[in-house]
């Protein structure tokens, strides 16, 4: 039943599957510490204050930075799928 599976591509593609959110986790780390030293504004890094709207270039760079997520998402998502069908196939 399985002797038609390449269990090397099998478990690289799980060890990515495994190692790619540990890999992202620690940029996404080193990125908030080194924003930490550059910008100072302490207001930035606590709980919003009610009523109170971030200010404009925050509020553009999430608009940025959330664009090149859904992005990504949406353009590794087929491939993905793709994969674990042939995985399975």
């Amino acid at each position: 039943g399985t002797a038609g599976v390449d269990w090397t591509k099998a478990t690289d593609t799980g060890k990515a599957l495994l190692f790619s959110p540990l890999i992202g986790f620690g940029a996404a780390l080193l990125l908030l510490l080194a924003l930490k030293v550059l910008v100072r504004n302490k207001a930035l890094y606590e709980e919003p204050k009610a009523g109170v709207k971030p200010p404009l270039w925050i509020r553009g760079l999430l608009i940025f930075t959330c664009t090149g997520v859904s992005f990504a998402h949406g353009s590794n998502d087929g491939q993905k799928g793709m994969g674990l069908i042939m995985l399975i196939l």
